[in-house]
């Protein structure tokens, strides 16, 4: 199975991908998470697109697109963080014909604007485990401070709300008219990403059943 999980920045994608991921067997392949290791080990790739991610910026498609074929080479994946523009997408579809590895849903979770800037712009990050926190939904038990490891928590450069509006101006530019392209292509479904994180996800795994894995049962959380 070959899923890819759309929506804005702060939609609550990576964390479902992992989810269904985990529920399916499959590989989660989260672009961001991959790039964000590229910067942590200082490589000459993450050198070349820190300050295109902390600014808000889309990293050029001469690294993305051999980067995510590098990575779907293999059956059974979620696709998370790519495509995020129309040629984007009509690469994956040349490196999943290359592959045999034919895409069968497109999931969008879909949230409000003013729902992204609160969700993003609250988060607090641990600089050493990697932890999230936000303000609002999931405070750390002593305020600044990672539950985990007591580490001091950090706002991410890329989580400022000057970067948040500035990805969405992007995604609405730029990434939703892959939308349509999906939906054109009989391959999209829309979940609303409003509400408690475990409805969501079943949800999402609901229409994975009904629309593209229907003879597996399906056990709601």
């Amino acid at each position: 199975m070959r899923l890819i999980i759309l929506g804005p920045s702060g939609a609550g994608k990576g964390t479902q991908a992992k989810r269904i991921a985990d529920y399916f067997g499959m590989r989660h392949v989260s672009t961001g998470d991959i790039l964000r290791e590229e910067i942590r080990r200082e490589t000459e790739l993450g050198k070349s697109v820190e300050d295109l991610i902390d600014s808000g910026n889309l990293v050029d498609d001469e690294i993305m697109i051999p980067l995510v074929d590098n990575f779907i080479k293999e059956d059974n994946f979620i696709l998370d963080g790519f495509p995020r523009t129309l040629n984007q997408a009509l690469a994956l579809d040349e490196i999943c014909r290359k592959h045999n590895t034919p895409l069968d849903l497109a999931l969008l979770v879909d949230v409000p604007d003013g729902v992204i800037v609160e969700r993003i712009t609250g988060r607090k990050a641990c600089p050493k485990c990697g932890a999230v926190f936000h303000k609002t939904f999931f405070p750390p038990k002593k305020e600044g401070v990672c539950d985990n490891c007591r580490t001091p928590l950090i706002q991410r450069e890329d989580d400022t709300h000057e970067t948040v509006e500035r990805r969405l101006l992007i995604y609405h530019e730029l990434t939703e008219p892959i939308v349509q392209y999906y939906e054109e292509k009989n391959l999209l479904s829309r979940v609303n990403g409003l509400g408690d994180a475990n409805e969501i996800n079943n949800n999402l795994k609901n229409v994975i059943h009904v629309v593209r894995v229907p003879r597996i049962p399906y056990m709601p959380e």
